[in-house]
């Protein structure tokens, strides 16, 4: 099968199958410091999808190259994202863009971009242009939850299918049994920033607590980080580890190039005690700096976060890529983003008010509901992937 992607789908990935053909190489280094969990993202759909070549398309595409895709791909992919925001879907696909396109647009795992309890999202003209153009010319569209969901049956488009996102099918199994968690070996996924500016120093204040608490239970834990807002944490580590040096591949400049940038220790962990001086103490910042784990490699966070006996924190597709392979992970729901996929799919979560942002007590976690929730929703993924005429490698739940 050869289909046509926009790049979002393949940020893991150095080599494309263009034009010429040729199969996909995975890189090991970020490009650009971006948020590595959008490549778990990524990597999980293209485990999830069967196809030979995947041809890269985007709005900056010439003529002749949607021409090419018209004739030669059978659909066009996109990869879910925050984009469900007012002016965010025409920019990132302009109707003079997609109205080129004659082949079924599938858009799979979307959702919105708001603070938690906002479900209003507004739309411009061009989106929902955008938006029914894709839903009239396809099966439909998945989007992460039924907030997202309510969004586009207001406008009228009601081939929207609430199923998540594309991480919890990456097991590609149409069950997900969940370990038992235990306090043996677990890991924070850290998050630096919110999309609810006006709730970062709560957030970070709630984080030290709570990492602090968890330190004090377990018998060993990790600090997951993955996002270019956390550099400074990033840099020390990795430097730390290797003799002062920090070692990144740029694959954006020209000729891309592997780069090893000295770093004094010194003056890095002088400015990080300063910048979270106000939010916990020294010793748990020092302790954190050493206990950071960041890797440029999606398959190293797989590695990692699923040798866990329990996963928890901030980051959503951290604690994702953790449940999708029966790792048990708890929740934070902070914004709606969040809260819309913990709510489909029935895990154990925890609000960000003040009483009750603690961790969790391991012994009144349930993840029967999960379970149960899970195996409908994988049908429901499977069904929506065949009546789209995507070929794709889940395994059956028919059999």
């Amino acid at each position: 099968m050869k289909i046509a992607v926009e790049p979002m789908l393949l940020e893991p990935y150095r080599k494309l199958s263009a034009f010429f053909g040729g199969g996909i190489y995975e890189f090991k280094n970020s490009p650009d410091w971006d948020n590595i969990g959008n490549y778990f993202i990524s990597k999980a759909l293209v485990d999830i999808l069967d196809f030979q070549d995947a041809v890269l398309l985007s709005k900056n595409s010439s003529d002749d190259a949607i021409k090419y895709v018209n004739e030669n791909c059978s659909v066009y992919i996109i990869r879910g994202a925050t984009m469900l925001g007012k002016g965010k879907i025409s920019d990132y696909l302009p109707v003079n863009f997609v109205s080129k396109i004659k082949i079924p647009i599938v858009w799979i795992g979307y959702g919105p971009e708001s603070p938690l309890g906002v479900k209003n999202i507004e739309l411009t003209r061009d989106d929902v242009y955008v938006l029914k153009y894709i839903h009239d010319n396809s099966y439909g569209s998945i989007v992460r939850g039924d907030t997202s969901a309510e969004v586009l049956n207001k406008h009228g488009i009601r081939n929207v299918y609430p199923l998540g996102c594309p991480t919890i099918y990456w097991s590609k199994m149409p069950e997900n049994k969940i370990r038992q968690p235990s306090w043996d070996d677990v890991a924070w996924s850290w998050r630096e920033y919110l999309y609810s500016p006006n709730m970062e120093d709560e957030l970070r204040n709630k984080q030290f607590k709570a990492v602090s608490m968890c330190r004090d239970k377990s018998s060993r834990l990790s600090i997951i980080m993955q996002d270019m807002s956390e550099r400074h944490w990033v840099e020390y580590s990795m430097a730390n580890k290797q003799g002062g040096i920090f070692e990144y591949f740029d694959s954006l400049s020209w000729p891309p190039r592997l780069i090893k940038k000295h770093v004094h220790l010194d003056k890095l962990d002088d400015s990080i005690q300063e910048k979270y001086k106000n939010y916990s103490y020294r010793e748990l910042i020092n302790w954190m700096k050493n206990n950071i784990f960041y890797s440029f490699d999606v398959h190293s966070y797989h590695k990692e976060i699923n040798s866990k006996t329990f996963v928890l924190g901030c980051r959503l597709h951290g604690n994702m890529i953790g449940l999708s392979h029966g790792t048990p992970a708890y929740f934070y729901a902070y914004d709606e983003r969040i809260k819309e996929l913990v709510d489909l799919l029935k895990v154990p979560y925890g609000s960000f008010s003040s009483e009750e942002f603690l961790i969790p007590n391991l012994d009144e976690l349930d993840y029967s509901l999960y379970e149960k929730q899970y195996k409908s929703l994988y049908v429901d993924f499977y069904d929506f992937l065949k009546k789209s005429s995507i070929k794709n490698n889940l395994q059956s739940p028919y059999v």
